[in-house]
């Protein structure tokens, strides 16, 4: 709950999961979701096969992850190509990147 204020809600609060003692998550991929746990309690991303930075994102959005957040779209900026940058860009939109990140997808587009 230290890096996330929607597990801190879940938590420290009357809902459910603290009655119970446990979160049951049913709208994310558990290989993503184990992806966000080291995260969440190491501050690394490890990255393989079956995950996707867009998936990462998707995560971090739900679960108020602003840095990990950061972090997946800075690594989709620098691997961007003709092929990715349509998905980075539709990214950018729809999980509300900053500036920081959509002025650069805005520039390669231009090109």
């Amino acid at each position: 709950s230290a890096r996330s204020k929607v597990f801190a809600a879940m938590l420290k609060s009357d809902m459910q999961e603290t009655a119970t003692s446990k979160i049951v998550l049913t709208d994310i991929d558990a290989t993503i979701f184990h992806a966000i746990l080291l995260y969440i309690y190491t501050g690394k991303v490890e990255m393989n096969d079956a995950i996707s930075y867009t998936e990462l994102i998707y995560g971090a959005e739900k679960y108020d992850l602003a840095e990990l957040k950061q972090h997946c779209f800075e690594q989709m900026c620098k691997s961007a190509t003709i092929d990715t940058i349509g998905d980075l860009a539709v990214a950018a939109e729809v999980y509300n990147a900053d500036e920081k990140i959509r002025k650069p997808i805005k520039e390669y587009c231009r090109r």
